[in-house]
Protein backbone atom coordinates (compact mmCIF):
# COMPACT_ATOMS: atom_id res chain seq x y z
CA UNK A 1 0.00 0.00 0.00
CA UNK A 2 1.11 3.44 -0.85
CA UNK A 3 -0.03 6.26 1.40
CA UNK A 4 -0.42 9.82 0.32
CA UNK A 5 0.18 12.36 3.31
CA UNK A 6 -2.51 15.41 3.96
CA UNK A 7 -3.49 17.98 6.72
CA UNK A 8 -7.07 17.77 5.15
CA UNK A 9 -9.23 15.64 7.52
CA UNK A 10 -11.97 15.72 4.92
CA UNK A 11 -9.96 13.08 3.49
CA UNK A 12 -7.99 11.28 6.45
CA UNK A 13 -7.92 7.21 5.24
CA UNK A 14 -9.36 7.60 2.02
CA UNK A 15 -8.84 4.78 -0.32
CA UNK A 16 -8.13 6.46 -3.51
CA UNK A 17 -7.67 3.38 -5.79
CA UNK A 18 -6.79 -0.27 -4.64
CA UNK A 19 -3.00 0.59 -3.76
CA UNK A 20 -3.52 4.06 -3.24
CA UNK A 21 -4.55 5.41 0.57
CA UNK A 22 -4.46 9.00 2.23
CA UNK A 23 -3.53 9.40 5.70
CA UNK A 24 -2.23 12.19 8.11
CA UNK A 25 -0.02 12.17 10.87
CA UNK A 26 -0.72 15.28 12.37
CA UNK A 27 2.03 18.23 12.98
CA UNK A 28 5.42 16.20 12.74
CA UNK A 29 5.27 16.10 9.02
CA UNK A 30 7.36 19.40 8.79
CA UNK A 31 9.41 17.79 11.58
CA UNK A 32 10.16 14.65 9.39
CA UNK A 33 10.59 16.34 6.34
CA UNK A 34 7.67 15.29 4.22
CA UNK A 35 5.66 17.06 2.15
CA UNK A 36 1.79 16.98 2.21
CA UNK A 37 -0.29 15.86 -0.84
CA UNK A 38 -2.12 19.48 -0.50
CA UNK A 39 1.21 21.32 -0.84
CA UNK A 40 2.49 18.74 -3.87
CA UNK A 41 -0.91 19.88 -5.73
CA UNK A 42 -0.51 23.54 -5.15
CA UNK A 43 3.21 23.40 -7.23
CA UNK A 44 3.10 25.24 -10.50
CA UNK A 45 5.08 22.79 -12.67
CA UNK A 46 5.74 24.67 -15.69
CA UNK A 47 4.13 22.39 -18.56
CA UNK A 48 5.14 22.55 -22.26
CA UNK A 49 2.12 21.21 -24.44
CA UNK A 50 0.99 21.00 -27.90
CA UNK A 51 -2.42 22.20 -29.08
CA UNK A 52 -2.68 18.85 -31.63
CA UNK A 53 -6.93 19.97 -32.54
CA UNK A 54 -9.35 22.13 -31.06
CA UNK A 55 -9.98 20.01 -28.55
CA UNK A 56 -6.59 18.30 -27.88
CA UNK A 57 -3.86 18.48 -25.98
CA UNK A 58 -0.67 16.33 -25.61
CA UNK A 59 2.60 17.14 -23.15
CA UNK A 60 4.85 14.23 -21.57
CA UNK A 61 5.53 14.13 -18.11
CA UNK A 62 9.00 13.26 -16.55
CA UNK A 63 9.12 9.33 -17.60
CA UNK A 64 8.74 10.44 -21.79
CA UNK A 65 5.57 9.22 -21.28
CA UNK A 66 2.56 10.90 -23.51
CA UNK A 67 -0.55 11.88 -22.73
CA UNK A 68 -3.85 13.71 -24.11
CA UNK A 69 -5.78 16.04 -22.57
CA UNK A 70 -9.37 16.79 -24.27
CA UNK A 71 -11.11 19.85 -23.61
CA UNK A 72 -14.24 20.11 -25.23
CA UNK A 73 -16.63 22.74 -24.86
CA UNK A 74 -20.52 22.13 -24.63
CA UNK A 75 -23.01 24.30 -24.03
CA UNK A 76 -25.03 24.03 -20.60
CA UNK A 77 -27.48 26.47 -19.16
CA UNK A 78 -26.31 29.32 -21.33
CA UNK A 79 -22.75 29.42 -21.22
CA UNK A 80 -19.45 27.39 -22.16
CA UNK A 81 -18.75 24.24 -19.95
CA UNK A 82 -15.37 22.97 -20.90
CA UNK A 83 -15.66 19.52 -20.24
CA UNK A 84 -12.24 17.98 -19.42
CA UNK A 85 -10.60 14.23 -19.86
CA UNK A 86 -7.20 12.90 -20.04
CA UNK A 87 -5.41 9.70 -20.51
CA UNK A 88 -2.20 8.26 -22.41
CA UNK A 89 -1.99 9.57 -25.68
CA UNK A 90 -2.96 6.87 -27.82
CA UNK A 91 -5.62 5.22 -25.55
CA UNK A 92 -8.67 4.39 -27.49
CA UNK A 93 -11.85 5.54 -26.46
CA UNK A 94 -13.19 2.35 -25.26
CA UNK A 95 -10.69 2.18 -22.94
CA UNK A 96 -10.55 5.84 -21.59
CA UNK A 97 -11.76 5.21 -18.36
CA UNK A 98 -8.80 2.63 -17.15
CA UNK A 99 -6.49 3.60 -14.69
CA UNK A 100 -2.82 3.67 -16.29
CA UNK A 101 -0.45 2.44 -13.14
CA UNK A 102 1.96 4.36 -14.01
CA UNK A 103 2.38 6.53 -10.65
CA UNK A 104 2.10 9.86 -12.11
CA UNK A 105 -1.17 11.13 -10.87
CA UNK A 106 0.53 13.45 -8.54
CA UNK A 107 2.63 14.77 -11.78
CA UNK A 108 -0.19 14.76 -14.44
CA UNK A 109 -2.79 16.89 -12.04
CA UNK A 110 -0.02 19.26 -11.68
CA UNK A 111 0.74 19.19 -15.42
CA UNK A 112 -2.82 19.50 -16.35
CA UNK A 113 -3.23 22.41 -13.65
CA UNK A 114 -0.50 24.27 -15.53
CA UNK A 115 -1.71 23.62 -18.93
CA UNK A 116 -5.58 24.93 -18.01
CA UNK A 117 -3.90 27.98 -16.20
CA UNK A 118 -2.20 28.48 -19.42
CA UNK A 119 -5.11 28.20 -21.71
CA UNK A 120 -7.39 30.40 -19.53
CA UNK A 121 -4.93 33.59 -18.52
CA UNK A 122 -4.05 33.59 -22.72
CA UNK A 123 -7.82 33.73 -23.28
CA UNK A 124 -8.06 30.60 -25.44
CA UNK A 125 -10.88 28.97 -23.12
CA UNK A 126 -13.36 30.00 -20.92
CA UNK A 127 -12.55 29.53 -16.94
CA UNK A 128 -15.69 26.99 -16.73
CA UNK A 129 -14.86 23.14 -16.19
CA UNK A 130 -16.42 20.04 -15.67
CA UNK A 131 -14.48 16.69 -15.09
CA UNK A 132 -17.27 13.89 -15.58
CA UNK A 133 -18.18 11.06 -13.06
CA UNK A 134 -16.50 7.43 -14.10
CA UNK A 135 -17.93 4.18 -13.22
CA UNK A 136 -14.15 3.66 -11.41
CA UNK A 137 -15.19 5.01 -7.94
CA UNK A 138 -10.91 5.47 -7.66
CA UNK A 139 -10.98 7.77 -10.43
CA UNK A 140 -13.97 9.70 -8.81
CA UNK A 141 -12.52 10.21 -5.63
CA UNK A 142 -9.15 10.95 -6.90
CA UNK A 143 -11.10 14.10 -8.80
CA UNK A 144 -12.44 14.98 -6.21
CA UNK A 145 -9.27 14.92 -3.73
CA UNK A 146 -7.52 16.81 -6.18
CA UNK A 147 -10.55 19.43 -6.54
CA UNK A 148 -10.61 19.77 -3.08
CA UNK A 149 -6.68 20.29 -2.75
CA UNK A 150 -6.31 22.63 -5.07
CA UNK A 151 -9.68 24.87 -4.72
CA UNK A 152 -10.83 24.41 -1.38
CA UNK A 153 -14.48 22.95 0.01
CA UNK A 154 -16.47 25.23 -1.47
CA UNK A 155 -14.16 25.25 -5.07
CA UNK A 156 -16.47 22.99 -6.87
CA UNK A 157 -19.32 21.10 -6.94
CA UNK A 158 -21.16 18.09 -7.64
CA UNK A 159 -23.87 18.65 -10.40
CA UNK A 160 -26.23 15.94 -12.71
CA UNK A 161 -25.62 16.39 -16.24
CA UNK A 162 -26.55 14.45 -19.49
CA UNK A 163 -22.87 14.56 -20.72
CA UNK A 164 -21.42 10.95 -18.64
CA UNK A 165 -22.99 7.67 -18.40
CA UNK A 166 -22.80 8.40 -14.48
CA UNK A 167 -24.84 11.51 -14.83
CA UNK A 168 -22.73 13.71 -12.66
CA UNK A 169 -19.52 15.89 -13.19
CA UNK A 170 -17.76 17.83 -10.97
CA UNK A 171 -18.05 21.71 -12.02
CA UNK A 172 -15.13 24.31 -11.48
CA UNK A 173 -13.44 27.51 -12.13
CA UNK A 174 -10.06 28.45 -11.41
Amino acid sequence: MKYLITRKEHFKNERLSKNLKTTTIGTYDKLLGINTLNEILDSNLKTDYNIETDNEISFYTNSGKKYRLDIIPKSEHGQIINHISFSEYDVKLENYDKLTGNDEMIELLNRIKYIINDLVQTNKIENRFCIGGTELESKNKIYEYSLYILLGKNGYEKKDTIFYDVGWGLYFTI
